[in-house]
């Protein structure tokens, strides 16, 4: 189903019919505002529905999980000195796709998929 630009999926096997029969998704007046500008981010994931499901939506995941492992109020960096290699490498790569992204979004005229939207006390940024 498509409501104001978005495609919404009923990822089971009556996804169809919930998708003919429900109601579309009505977004705040803001996502139709051509002066507004929405935050798209994208990540592919590996694995599976279920587990993706079984991890975000299970609210005792964190504590049982990753129990002690960070403090929710501290910003943490992982020390890993056999990784170190295996880092600048992934930074390099990362450097990388993000130059064939600019060149391949330049040359072919395609959007960069970065849109940023921020609401502060009723105001628009």
């Amino acid at each position: 189903m498509v409501s104001q630009g978005l495609l919404f999926v009923w990822p089971d096997e009556n996804g169809w019919e919930k998708a003919t029969t429900s109601k579309p998704p009505i977004l705040p007046s803001d996502f139709e505002d051509p002066e507004s500008t929405t935050v798209t981010i994208q990540r592919d994931l590996f694995y599976r529905y279920d587990t993706l499901m079984e991890n975000v939506s299970d609210p005792s995941h964190i504590e049982f999980a990753h129990h002690k492992m960070l403090d929710r109020y501290e910003q943490h960096t992982l020390k890993c000195s056999s990784c170190k290699g295996a880092y600048n490498a992934f930074q390099t790569l990362q450097k990388v796709l993000i130059a064939a992204t600019v060149v391949l979004c330049a040359t072919t005229a395609l959007p960069s998929e970065m849109l940023l939207r921020a609401v502060l006390g009723g105001g628009r940024l």
